[in-house]
């Protein structure tokens, strides 16, 4: 047995002293230009252009350190950060919040013509059941504002109608809860596709989504989104995927005019050209107008 000395036990984890006040400047970066040379090295199974995306990942990386001064202890407390959010399952949760998942949208999907797109969102599911055109996606009695969702479907260049393009609808309830986060709501409810008809047009009944909170667990990016004053709430939208044949899928978000939280969308996906007006009904009694068009791009 190893001696002790004045009779103290040997810690299982030696603590590192914090480190002192720094009286000199930053030193130089001294591992940046060898972790270039690695990334930049041929190889036997290396694929070139991650190579290449990894290289720009390391860079920036480095230069964060560098211009917020970020020292071990620091460090460490990210690696454990990411480490809980890992294993929550939240990292699209976290990019979200940092609108790094519309931002990749963009990059992808938008074009200076056509409708706006936007993103997915983690709670899409095929095969929705058909409804007729005009349709129901909600009973008559269903809790919250009733509104006749309409629009036309046309070509962005030639301004034609597209008939027979196929929508696919899905929102939440009116207080923002989609059905598969429900055990009581019924399978598929809040979700439908419509066919466009003869002149490229959809109706259906529906009612305005309730807007939620994306961060409503116990979770390290609730955390974070607390301590810097980052918002956790999306405003009332509802979901749609396009297609029609010969054209660009589209998948898009209808945003409502008015909204006090559309300015606060803590995805950053809110866009004005999304936006639809709610309008009076045509007679009393009835439910209330939206309208929403949708220009879609013809595919190369």
């Amino acid at each position: 047995m190893n001696d002790v000395k004045h009779g103290s036990a040997v810690p299982e984890i030696m603590a590192r002293p914090a480190p002192k006040t720094r009286k000199e400047p930053v030193p130089p970066n001294m591992q940046i230009d060898r972790v270039v040379e690695m990334l930049s090295k041929p190889g036997e199974g290396v694929d070139p252009d991650l190579q290449r995306k990894i290289l720009i990942v390391a860079k920036h990386l480095h230069a964060m350190l560098d211009e917020l001064e970020v020292g071990e202890p620091e460090i460490l407390k990210v690696y454990e950060f990411l480490d809980r959010v890992g294993a929550n399952g939240d990292m699209m949760l976290l990019g979200d919040h940092f609108g790094l998942s519309v931002r990749a949208n963009d990059i992808s999907y938008l074009q200076s013509r056509g409708t706006v797109p936007n993103v997915i969102g983690p709670l899409y599911r095929e095969d929705a059941p058909f409804m007729d055109n005009p349709g129901q996606m909600v009973a008559d009695d269903e809790p919250g504002r009733h509104i006749i969702l309409s629009g036309q479907v046309r070509d962005c260049d030639t301004g034609k109608p597209l008939p027979g393009t196929i929508l696919d609808f899905w929102q939440s309830n009116h207080e923002g809860f989609y059905e598969d986060q429900r055990p009581d709501m019924p399978d598929y409810e809040f979700r439908r596709r419509i066919k466009a008809d003869d002149q490229g047009r959809y109706s259906f009944r529906t009612i305005v989504p309730g807007g939620y909170y994306i961060a409503n667990r116990d979770t390290p990016v609730v955390e974070l989104t607390k301590a810097v004053g980052l918002g956790s709430f999306r405003p009332p939208h509802i979901h749609l995927m396009v297609d029609a044949p010969g054209f660009t899928h589209l998948t898009t978000l209808i945003y409502f005019e008015g909204e006090p939280s559309n300015e606060h969308d803590s995805i950053f996906s809110f866009r004005v050209e999304n936006m639809a007006r709610i309008k009076a009904p045509a007679q009393p009694g009835t439910p209330e107008t939206c309208e929403f068009d949708i220009e879609l791009i013809r595919e190369d």
